[in-house]
This record gives C-alpha cells, structure tokens and sequence, in this order.
C-alpha cells in the first residue's frame, strides 16, 4: 500500500480526530502555562536567593527568616508545578486513549463495510497491523503535540526572566538557537524516514506470521520449517534494524541538542564574568542567569524529542489515512439520492444480467453474459479455474460492480447500483468456497444467518444441512476444530436460517463425501421449491438436480449439457 498524504494532510488527519478533546487539550495547554510561570518564579527566587546571600543577609533573625521565606517558596513552587504537570499527563494520556478507541473503532468499521477485494489485494496482514499497531501512534501523536506546546512556553517563560535581568546576555545565549533548530530538523527528517521503513518491515512481518499460522500443518507435513525459519529470521532481523535505527535518531536528538547548548553556557560565562568584574551585573543576577540557562536545556530537549516522536507517530498514521481515504476500499456506486429501498421481500426477486461484462481490476473474465435468475428455481454454472464462476457471486452480492453499464444488471428491472448493496444483501446468503467459522459454539455461528432466530428454527436449519454435532459445541480458533465437512454443513445452515430468495454456493460439494453429497443435492432440490439457487462447481453430480445449466467458455457464459429433465 502506498502511504498517502502530505504531512499537512496527516496533521489535519489527527486534529481532526483530537477534535472532541480540544477542551481536555486546552485544559492541559492551561496546565502547562503553570509550570512555565513556576519555572520563571524558580528563576526570579535563585536571583533574590543569591544576592540575599552574597549580601550577608541582614541580621540573625531577619536571615533566618528570609531563609525560611526562600525555603518555602522554593517548595510551594515545586509543588505547584509538580501537580500541574501531573494533572496535564493525566488529562493529556486520557484524550489520547480515547481518541485512539474512536480511530481504532473508525478503522475497524471501514475495513469491516469494505471491499473484500482490497483485503485480499493488501493482505490480512497490513489490517492485523493497521488496527493495534498504527491507530495506537495516535497516543504518541497526543504527547508529541502537548509536549511541542508546553516546552516552547516553557522555554519563553525562562528566555522572559533571563532578558529581565541581562538583555546582553541573552542575546548570547539565543545566537545558539539557530545550530539547536538545525539539530532538531536534522534529527527529525531521519526518524520519519527510518519509521516509515520500520512500520513498513513490522507490517511485513506480521503478514508472514498470519499466513505462517495458516499454513502450520502444511509446512510440518513438508518438512519445510527451516526455508520458513529463515525467511521469518530475515525479516525479524530487517525490522529490527529499522526499530534500532528509529530509536537511535530519535534517542541522538537530546545530547546533540545539550552539545549545542553547551556552547551557549561557555559564551554567557565569558561573557557574565566580565559583566560582573567591571559591575555591569552582579554576582546574584549572573547566578540565576545560568539557572535559567540550565533550566532553557530542558525545554529545547523536550522539542526535540517531540519531534521526533511526531515523526515516528506520523508514519504509522499516514497508513492509518491511508486506508480511510482509499475509495478502492468501498464498491463504487452512484450518489445517494439515486440509490432506491430495496424490494418489499413479499415481492419476487428477478435478477437480470444483459450483455453484462465481468471484471477484476484490469482482468476482463468474461463479456456479453446474459442470465436470467427467477423464482423457485436451482440454477449450475461451470467452467475452468478463473473463468469467472466466484467473480460471478461476488457481483451478485455486491462485492464488485459491473464494467459496463448500469443496465447490464437488472435488481427487479431496476439497475443494481441504484439500490443500496447492504439492502440487496439482505435478500441473498452466501456459502463461500472458504469456510469462516469463527470463534464460540455452532449455534453462534449459524446466528450469524439471522440473529432472530429462535432455537427450533436453529435445529432445523441445522438438520437440513446434514449437521449432526451438538449446537453447543465449540468450534475452537477460527472453527478448526471442526473437518472440512463439518464446516461446510455449518455455513450451509446459516445460510438456510437466512430465509432469503436466492442462495449462493461456491463448491459447497467439496468437502462432502458421495453419500453426504447425495443427500446435501437432494436437500437443495427441495428448497429450490422455494427461493433460487445459484451455484458454481467443478463436480458433475450437482447436474443431475439443476433446472438449468451453464458454463464458463472462451469468455462467455454459454448453456451447459445436464439438468433435471
């Protein structure tokens, strides 16, 4: 997937979804300002603290209680600030975890109403990262964020106090500014670059471990556990690299930042012992001068590591914008006001292909397809491997569009697109040629057809699928507990609990033994009484209970032998 959008447009990208908790933000903003005003306090009681005692500080009494004074305001000071800064993490971590719930949320739900077809083209991989991995780069976004607001301030706060008490020395100090913002921007530049690479490998590598963990049995029984081994070491080591040299970027911006502040502090003490020699300032003011210039390091390293943490955040959000943003996500269809209701279900369902041409991406699987779908009625459609036979159910479902004219696709004499996909949905099952099952027991994932359901309905669409096992049994990580059968029996009776008009089946036979076939295809003959069915096979026996069948030929849908006669 290529990473979209500028860094305005991902900056844009996360304001937006800050936008509920700009009130928590300016909270914590507040919050900062408080612990600048401590900061300058701290500097202005070190300048009274230290004439006090360069001064000799008066008699016994009056020094011990200016003492006491100085002791207590330093405390008060440090407590104030220490409360503000504790308030501002907690204000500033809760509207991160929160804005990072609603973009996972966000993320979910777009990949979960997405095209199938762009999952499959990216990989299951990429959305195993997407969701915990990069939506989470949004906490650290916050924290760069907050952090880039109150060090500047605090930073202005001391620059305040330090002009206050010698103008001439802070010019000296702020001449180094200029190597500090260069530090920064170098710095910068390299941790985005490097954290691109780095959530780029970790996206890879994450992809490997899924189609690892689905491919377990075949690699044990291949003997192939060293080749997978190695590749996983090759890319567990690759993004290694790219986390250790992200950090080391990221990490280097601090001492490099505190080398260059080195320089400023060796300027001011030339130039403060020369002011004080001759009297130009005195030794209290040149002391806090070089407080406040100990306390400035802070505030400058405190940007430069929130920058680098906004540039590692930035690449794992810029996949994250990237996803949302990508219509390809979504089938095309036309504007909402032409979008129609669907059919009332009391009424028929017809369903007309005219000269249809059928696509996937810029693969042209077959043209000039003309097919009628009627009532009552069990319906064969052959061909070889990538004639088009599941293409031909995933745009009878709505998972991709034709490539020709809306009237090539007729949804009850009306075009397709005009009527919304989901309410389309509502009236079609599907039994895919991969089985998902999910987690939890049978009975869960039969519901799944109509959530409604009562248990008698459950029972019997459960019989008529030929399914045996208790409805309570558990069907173990992603139903492979279950045979290949049994899975099969168990989405076919989802889509009977379903109740719609017409059924699509992909190779629902495949993992069928003959007698259970026999059964099954009986099965299917009764209930094309009923609702159409639609099903594409390479196995001959379906034929002999089809009313009508055709098949896949040099890029045509043409009328096939067989059928009930």
């Amino acid at each position: 997937m290529t990473v979209a959008g500028s860094k305005e447009s991902v900056g844009r990208f996360v304001l937006q979804r800050l936008r509920p908790y700009f009130g928590l933000l300016l909270g914590a903003a507040l919050l900062a300002g408080v612990i600048s005003l401590c900061k300058m306090a701290l500097v202005f009681v070190t300048r009274d603290l230290l004439n006090e005692a360069l001064q000799g500080g008066g008699s016994d009494d009056s020094g011990a209680s200016q003492a006491l004074f100085f002791s207590i305001t330093i405390v008060v000071l440090f407590a104030l600030q220490a409360g503000a800064r504790m308030c501002r993490i907690w204000i500033t971590r809760y509207a991160s975890v929160m804005a990072e719930r609603r973009l996972r949320t966000e993320l979910f739900e777009h990949i979960l109403l997405g095209s199938p077809g762009r999952l499959q083209r990216h990989g299951r991989g990429e959305a195993l990262t997407n969701i915990p991995i990069d939506a989470g780069r949004i906490r650290t976004a916050v924290g760069a964020l907050v952090t880039v607001v109150q060090r500047p301030l605090s930073a202005l706060a001391i620059l305040a106090a330090a002009t206050q008490m010698s103008p001439r020395l802070t010019l000296v100090a702020v001449a180094t500014l200029p190597l500090v913002a260069l530090v920064i921007l170098g710095t910068t530049h390299a941790t985005r670059k490097e954290s691109a690479h780095w959530h780029a490998g970790l996206g890879r590598l994450t992809s490997f471990v899924r189609d690892f963990l689905d491919g377990h049995r075949t690699i044990r029984a291949y003997r192939a556990e060293q080749s997978v081994a190695l590749r996983f070491g090759v890319l567990n080591r690759a993004e290694a690299r790219s986390a250790l040299r992200s950090s080391l970027f990221r990490m280097g911006a601090p001492p490099a930042v505190e080398l260059a502040s080195a320089l400023a502090v060796s300027a001011v003490v030339y130039v403060g012992i020369h002011d004080v020699a001759s009297g130009a300032m005195d030794g209290g003011e040149f002391g806090a001068f070089l407080v406040a210039l100990g306390l400035l390091s802070e505030p400058l390293k405190g940007i430069s590591v929130a920058t680098g943490l906004w540039a590692e955040a930035r690449g794992g959000l810029a996949r994250v914008h990237a996803v949302l943003v990508d219509d390809s996500s979504s089938p095309p269809t036309p504007s909402a006001p032409l979008r129609q209701p669907s059919t009332a279900p009391s009424e028929p369902l017809s369903i007309q292909l005219r000269g249809l041409k059928l696509q996937r991406g810029d693969n042209v699987l077959a043209e000039g397809i003309d097919l009628q779908l009627g009532s009552s009625e069990l319906v064969i459609v052959q061909g070889d491997n990538g004639s088009g036979k599941s293409s031909l159910l995933d745009l009878l479902i709505g998972f991709i569009e034709p490539a020709s004219q809306p009237e090539t696709f007729l949804w009850n004499g009306r075009p397709a697109g005009f009527v919304d996909p989901l309410e389309r949905r509502k009236r079609i099952a599907l039994v895919d040629q991969e089985t998902w099952i999910g987690v939890g027991t049978i009975e869960e994932a039969i519901r799944i057809g109509r959530h409604d359901a009562n248990a008698s309905e459950l029972r019997e669409a459960a019989t008529a699928a030929g399914l045996s096992l208790p409805l309570d049994t558990l069907v173990g990580d992603g139903g492979r507990v279950l045979s290949g059968g049994e899975a099969q029996r168990v989405s076919l009776a989802r889509a009977m609990l379903s109740q719609a008009d017409l059924l699509l089946l992909d190779e629902p036979c495949a993992h069928l033994d003959p007698e259970a076939e026999e059964a099954f295809l009986q099965t299917l003959a009764d209930l094309s009484a009923e609702r159409s069915i639609l099903m594409v096979t390479h196995r001959t026996a379906p034929l002999l209970v089809a009313d009508r069948v055709f098949e896949f030929l040099d890029g045509k849908l043409v009328a096939g032998s067989g059928g009930r006669s």
